[in-house]
């Protein structure tokens, strides 16, 4: 069953992702998704609790160097126009892995395996 619980945590930071992106758009102001890879948490910000994603899978965060946060946790920004900093989160349990995509210009957000 890891597959499958694999690619729901995918799942749960893309839908995140675009979350962000909507409610940026939605209220014209910037938005911030922050994952800690070191405590396995995904934070929406807007005074909402951080997320518990399952500590069994690896994640590497790879986002804009100002985006960083610390030593183990780094934000996408999401602007109002729909742009984004970009960047990739992946997701992997031994030889799977998944990886959220993040356009910087258009500020989709996509899961490839």
């Amino acid at each position: 069953m890891p597959g499958l619980e694999l690619k729901a945590t995918a799942r749960t930071v893309a839908a995140a992702m675009r979350e962000a992106r909507g409610i940026a758009v939605s209220s014209n102001r910037e938005v911030a998704v922050t994952i800690d890879v070191g405590s396995h948490t995904l934070g929406l910000g807007g005074g909402r609790p951080a997320e518990q994603l399952d500590p069994r899978f690896g994640l590497s965060l790879f986002t804009a160097t100002e985006e960083r946060v610390g030593g183990s946790a780094g934000s996408f920004r999401f602007y109002p126009d729909g742009t984004s900093t970009g960047g990739r989160v992946r997701v992997s349990f031994g030889d799977r892995q998944y990886d959220v995509l993040v356009n910087w210009i258009s500020g989709a957000v996509k899961i490839q395996d």
